[in-house]
């Protein structure tokens, strides 16, 4: 068997760099090598290496592309690339990291899998150890294996090809506009044209979730088509505030004013996070300053009016507001009636009959904001896939029994529905008085309105086919089974009594009719308030 040398064997992510820089250096004394099955070196005749021989560089690289199969190639370009240092002694594997928290990190969320695959890999049992050595991380580039470059080459353009698609999300083209956000649609549009004073600073605040950011970054969005050479900066209050603490640290405050100022567009969302972050708002108010003596624009986003933000200054405060300051509310019926359809057909939703105006209503009653719709709508299209209604069109009713079902997380009903609760609904929508129910005539509209009053005790009420034939006078259940029965296969026959209900079919009914008594018994949506 050939003799190797026993020092310790590169990491596989710098082997390619260090093996171009050593120096041939004869042996100084044999290891074994870590090959499969048994040996003997007395009697095992030495083999030559060929290029089909697997060193210890390519044993680690093969095990961390298995480890990216199991965790995802991120985090182990993270944890085993960034943050680490991979050495393959014989069949032990050694992981040198910076800190104790890396090795603390790795034991918790992957010992057990680098061991499993150590054992596939390599096909011996061997030890997985952490070793803490923070000098060998001070000013070291690491040269990576071929396939981790492949993998660094192709980040940046899966960063910008995500990049255009959050950019796409926030198009201003795709906000839906309405009297909620109106104002601060069109101050916006004013602030993107550039031309007029007075339009070069624009705060807008409001309720979370209602689409302030999507104004904001949709602002930064435009102004980059439109100006081609234009610098704008879109960044987060908490990243401002990460940013200059890290600045202060190093002792580079100036590399943080350069990259925030001298900006033909600053913008800055979540303004309420520098309540009592004093030191920031006093560098906030700096840049501001700067911004407007620029003769730059300044767009705002805050969940809070500055003059209600906890302990922020008063200078900044004044500053804040001395643009344009608009609120962005909850969206109300109107902008409710448009936004459902256009965000149900990006979730592959379709509606019949009035389920979107439903919604719509709904959402309204319990002030939903844009984001609740959005997590609403959601939540419906999973429950419809997973109960096979995804290719479907889903009525209002259906909806109902989806979310009811499914446990909406909303509040419990005020009451329960009662016989008492749908009797006069029914009656009134037929044009019956309830009298006539109990007696023997077989007027349509009369059997009609037994049928409707059964189906909807069977949906929303524990009553059963004696307990309704009660109710309704009966002394036989039998005929109320045969009209639940019929009734439930006519559900797309059209509606012709020559009453108000006319142009329905049979289903649309049974719907229309659930709502209004959900209504009157002060039951609010999905079995909800």
């Amino acid at each position: 068997m050939p003799s190797t040398r026993s020092t310790r064997r590169p990491n596989a992510l710098r082997a390619t760099a260090l093996r171009a820089k050593a120096k041939p250096r004869p042996p100084k004394h044999p290891t074994a090598a870590p090959i499969a099955g048994p040996t003997h070196a007395a009697t095992t005749p030495a083999r030559s290496v060929t290029p089909t021989d697997r060193t210890s560089d390519t044993i680690v690289a093969e095990l961390l592309d298995r480890l990216g199969e199991a965790i995802g190639p991120h985090r182990v370009e993270r944890y085993f690339v960034r943050d680490a240092r991979v050495i393959l002694d014989g069949s032990s594997l050694l992981l040198v990291v910076p800190t104790p928290f890396h090795a603390g990190l790795i034991e918790r969320r992957f010992m057990q899998q680098l061991r499993e695959l150590l054992f596939d890999v390599t096909g011996q049992s061997g030890t997985v150890t952490t070793s803490v050595q923070p000098e060998r991380f001070e000013g070291v580039e690491t040269a990576l294996p071929a396939e981790t470059q492949a993998s660094q080459a192709e980040a940046p353009r899966r960063a910008k090809k995500q990049a255009a698609v959050r950019e796409d999300r926030y198009d201003l083209d795709r906000l839906i506009v309405g009297q909620p956000n109106r104002l601060a649609y069109d101050a916006a549009l004013r602030l993107i044209d550039g031309t007029q004073d007075g339009f070069r600073q624009l705060l807008v605040h409001g309720p979370c979730g209602n689409g302030k950011t999507h104004l904001l970054r949709g602002i930064a969005r435009r102004v980059r088509e439109l100006e081609p050479g234009a610098k704008v900066r879109c960044v987060s209050a908490e990243s401002f505030t990460n940013e200059y603490i890290q600045a202060i640290q190093h002792g580079n405050p100036d590399a943080f004013r350069k990259k925030h100022r001298g900006l033909d567009v600053l913008c800055i969302d979540d303004v309420h996070f520098f309540s009592k972050k004093n030191a920031t708002q006093v560098e906030l108010l700096h840049t501001l300053d700067s911004i407007d003596l620029d003769g730059s624009r300044l767009v705002l986003a805050s969940d809070e009016h500055p003059h209600r933000i906890a302990e922020m200054h008063k200078a900044l405060t004044s500053r804040l507001v001395s643009g344009m300051v608009f609120t962005v509310e909850h969206p109300d019926r109107g902008m409710l009636e448009r936004l459902v359809p256009v965000l149900s057909a990006r979730r592959g939703l379709r509606f019949a009959g009035d389920a979107a105006a439903f919604l719509a209503a709904r959402a309204e009653q319990q002030r939903l904001s844009v984001r609740d719709v959005e997590g609403l709508l959601t939540r419906l299209s999973a429950l419809a896939e997973t109960s096979g209604h995804a290719a479907g069109v889903l009525t209002a009713d259906t909806i109902e029994r989806l979310f009811s079902a499914a446990g909406s997380g909303q509040a419990p009903p005020n009451r329960l529905v009662s016989y008492e609760d749908i009797e006069p609904v029914v009656c009134d929508a037929l044009c019956i008085e309830p009298m006539e129910l109990g007696k023997s005539g077989r007027h349509r509209r009369v059997v009609l309105a037994r049928a409707m009053i059964t189906v909807l005790c069977k949906r929303l009420t524990s009553m059963s086919y004696p307990d309704i034939a009660r109710a309704i006078g009966k002394r036989n259940h039998s005929t109320v089974i045969t009209a639940h029965q019929r009734v439930s296969g006519q559900m797309s026959d059209l509606v012709e009594l020559g009453v108000p209900c006319d142009g329905q079919t049979i289903g649309q009914l049974a719907d229309s009719l659930t709502h209004a008594v959900r209504a009157a018994a002060g039951q609010g949506t999905f079995g909800g308030r």
